[in-house]
């Protein structure tokens, strides 16, 4: 007999309505262990922004070339078998396995089995309070086996529908199918999982999330100063410094060149805007200023980035 909570009761008609206690579920089978209490604080705080997840499939005797991913990606194989290079470890993959890649590591396929490889990889962003990766803040797994018949395979399967049909609502649906399938892994793999990052979230986190939150929405606004940002917190401009350094490690004028840059790199991959466009939805009054600082953080001009981000966009 399911046991139920009579304060949860309710009549509808005749009938009574309950709701059932949470002991009439199955608990998950492998979650992520969470010693310090913060996971689900975390989760809340995702920004998951959809790329796409085209299928591909590559013959024998070709070669996925190794290149670092500029965003976090997930492999589902579907047919065939072959080798993964990510980072410094080397990978034997087939039929079934999903391999997990964070962005900015290096990545080659190749030695694929006569029927070649074909695979799904869903490309995308999901940051926690806007400036920590979560896939390398939590230690996903590099590759799970034999994910068939799991959710798993069936939503990659959703998301290359979305992708190829593109329906209204389609980065929407998506984003949704993505963090369904992250969260899956987090509560039936956890025990795979490398650890969590420690000291990753300093107490005082939460003091500076109204800036931090406040600068996503107005990297554009060139005409806010360092003293605007610390009144918000009730801060003098050297308490903001301190603070900034402490929980995200540079000052807030570092801070905010970081976050203009990701979303100009963000522009450069994903609209049809020109150069100087993009230096002005940043926040950049100079367009050469803007180069110079683009530059300074990747290594590359703005022009040779937006090459680089057509041709990754358009190879697996």
């Amino acid at each position: 007999m399911i046991k139920t909570h009579s304060r949860s009761a309710r009549w509808l008609g005749t009938k009574t309505c309950v709701q059932q206690h949470h002991r009439c579920f199955t608990a998950f089978p492998d979650m992520l262990a969470d010693p310090h209490g913060n996971l689900n604080q975390w989760l809340n705080g995702i920004t998951l922004v959809p790329l796409g997840a085209p299928r591909w499939k590559m013959k024998k005797g070709e070669q996925y070339l190794r290149r670092i991913c500029l965003e976090n990606k997930l492999y589902y194989i579907e047919r065939g078998r072959g080798r993964c290079q990510l980072g410094a470890a080397a990978i034997r993959i087939g039929a079934g396995d999903l391999i997990v890649v964070p962005e900015r590591t290096e990545l080659s396929l190749d030695d694929f089995g006569p029927g070649g490889l074909q695979f799904v990889v869903a490309y995308f962003h999901a940051r926690i309070f806007s400036y920590i990766n979560l896939l390398k803040l939590t230690g996903f797994p590099v590759c799970i086996r034999n994910t068939r018949n799991t959710p798993i395979a069936v939503l990659m399967e959703q998301a290359a529908r979305e992708q190829a049909l593109k329906a209204p609502g389609w980065k929407t649906a998506m984003a949704a199918q993505i963090t369904l399938l992250l969260l899956y892994i987090m509560r039936h793999y956890g025990s795979a999982f490398t650890g969590m990052l420690k000291n990753e979230f300093p107490e005082e986190l939460p003091r500076l999330l109204p800036v931090l939150e406040w600068l996503d929405k107005n990297l554009d606004n060139r005409q806010f100063k360092e003293q605007d940002l610390a009144r918000r917190i009730s801060l003098s401009p050297a308490g903001l410094r301190r603070l900034f350094k402490k929980v995200v490690r540079v000052n807030p004028v570092r801070y905010i060149q970081q976050k203009r840059i990701e979303k100009a790199c963000f522009l450069l991959r994903n609209e049809t805007l020109s150069i100087p466009q993009v230096a002005a939805a940043t926040g950049f009054a100079d367009v050469a200023f803007f180069y110079r600082v683009f530059k300074k953080h990747q290594q590359t001009t703005p022009a040779q980035y937006q090459r680089a981000a057509t041709r990754e966009l358009t190879m697996p």
